[in-house]
């Protein structure tokens, strides 16, 4: 994974004869900085766990494999205000009518009682997306003793915002995710978007820094911005010469996106 998979914007087009850049400084070391949480249902009985921002949920952390005669309840929470998707991502639990056999039982909120009616049972081959209306979920595995089966879940945290945060990427269905999981392979998003590759890193936060006004001066960069002819993201003029030095901190190295540019085209510029 690059860093431009983790420093990404998109930006509404801002008419003619503009140039705008985002960049990101960022210490490169070839491989992708956010690591999956990894979590196994079998060794966590009755236990209270953390979501981080996204992750795997199976039967152990290394196989998707389920074993026979097992009943496990284990309890899920993410940051206040956040909500958790759920995208059953390869399951394979034994079918029947009601899922009287092997099952997943998803409630939405933190239970221990054995009468509590789930708000989702999972059985098949195949389930659609399950969205939480809070932070917190229980989820129980049962399975009886005639058919092994599998079961991989990826969760991701979210929330919903007219504005994502700095930090954020937001999808076209409207959810915010941590910036770090756009354009990784892994749709993020849930299952009605194609792809997390089309989600928008939003600006808000981001330095704007200035062409206009800044030539022959050294500016400093921060972890990510843009750069435009003016921080409104104003039209260039005409007949201007303009240089401007940028300085990321020791160590690290500079990306740049070109990512809304309308410049006079000519074969050699």
């Amino acid at each position: 994974t690059s860093p431009a998979e983790h420093c990404t914007s998109e930006h509404a087009n801002m008419g003619t004869s503009v140039v705008f850049i985002f960049f990101c400084a960022t210490l490169w070391t070839g491989v992708s900085s956010y690591v999956y949480q990894r979590i196994g249902m079998s060794t966590n009985d009755n236990q209270r766990l953390t979501l981080q921002d996204a992750g795997w949920i199976s039967w152990t952390t290394g196989t998707d494999q389920y074993e026979d005669s097992q009943d496990i309840r284990v309890y899920f929470e993410a940051p206040a205000g956040t909500r958790i998707l759920l995208i059953f991502q390869d399951i394979d639990i034994e079918q029947h009518s009601n899922c009287g056999y092997d099952r997943l039982e998803i409630y939405d909120r933190i239970t221990s009682s054995t009468s509590a009616v789930p708000q989702r049972t999972v059985c098949g081959t195949s389930q659609t997306d399950f969205v939480s209306t809070g932070n917190v979920i229980t989820i129980r595995f049962k399975s009886d003793g005639s058919r092994q089966g599998h079961f991989r879940l990826l969760y991701t945290v979210f929330n919903y915002g007219s504005n994502c945060s700095a930090d954020e990427c937001k999808c076209t269905n409207g959810r915010c995710i941590s910036a770090l999981l756009h354009g990784d392979g892994v749709n993020n998003c849930g299952s009605t978007d194609v792809s997390d590759d089309d989600s928008v890193c939003d600006n808000e936060g981001y330095t704007v820094l200035a062409m206009h006004g800044n030539n022959g001066q050294t500016l400093t960069l921060e972890d990510a911005g843009y750069i435009s002819w003016t921080t409104s993201n104003s039209d260039y003029a005409n007949s201007q010469d303009i240089r401007v030095y940028f300085r990321a901190p020791t160590g690290k190295r500079i990306l740049l996106m070109f990512y809304n540019i309308d410049i006079e085209d000519n074969t050699n510029c």
